[in-house]
């Protein structure tokens, strides 16, 4: 997952499926857990390297995977409410969120 999202303004992919079809694909709960455990662990990880040294690359990187399971969420979140929550929390204390981490959403969003 994090080696994936280093190509957060090109295709980013996840065995061969963009991280929004892997949110949208996501058939029953338990597939869905796996999906959500994935990036909202890699959601963590960016969200410390944004706090820490690695600033507004991380915070890009984060905004593009929030950006994209939103856009793999749909209008209608349903079941994925619970992921896209957890998601959100991780990027808690970021400080404001513009520059990079928007930058990302908008990727995330139109093509993730």
């Amino acid at each position: 997952m994090r080696s994936a999202l280093n190509r957060a303004f090109g295709t980013v992919r996840v065995g061969g499926v963009s991280l929004s079809r892997c949110v949208a694909d996501a058939s029953d709960a338990g597939e869905l857990q796996a999906v959500g455990a994935a990036l909202v662990g890699a959601a963590g990880d960016l969200a410390a390297e944004a706090r820490g040294s690695g600033g507004r690359d991380a915070e890009l990187r984060l905004g593009y995977l929030v950006g994209a399971a939103r856009r793999g969420a749909g209008r209608e979140h349903g079941q994925r409410s619970e992921l896209l929550r957890r998601l959100d929390q991780e990027t808690q204390g970021l400080g404001p969120r513009g520059g990079s981490f928007r930058r990302g959403l908008d990727a995330g969003l139109r093509g993730g």
